[in-house]
């Protein structure tokens, strides 16, 4: 869990630093192929690598390890901290909370409340 978090911490500052560039990236990447094409081929791969390198610390298998990589990469994503940063949480408290959450997708689903 603190390995995700210190990841998360510094990915979320650069997302801070980078924040008005990063919502038009995101933003227009669906209605430009050749952009859409390119985050693909760049920090869409970098992500991936970077959620693979993440899970592999938590040794998951099967549909649990599924789940966790799908948390993993909701916490990765531009728009996770910047929903996060609109209800008010600093870097460091989105970091933490968002590996808590990946943390608690290691151990499997919980029960369904009836």
């Amino acid at each position: 869990i603190r390995r995700v978090s210190a990841v998360l911490r510094s990915l979320y500052g650069w997302y801070r630093d980078c924040r008005p560039m990063l919502r038009n990236l995101y933003r227009d990447r669906g209605s430009d192929p050749a952009l859409d094409r390119f985050m693909r081929g760049s920090s869409d791969e970098l992500r991936a690598q970077l959620v693979s390198a993440l899970a592999a610390g938590f040794r998951a298998r099967g549909a649990r390890a599924k789940r966790l990589e799908t948390v993993i990469r909701l916490a990765l994503h531009f728009w996770t901290w910047e929903r996060l940063a609109e209800d008010g949480f600093d870097d460091a408290d989105a970091a933490d909370l968002m590996a808590e959450v990946v943390a608690g997708a290691s151990v499997g689903p919980s029960a369904t409340p009836t």
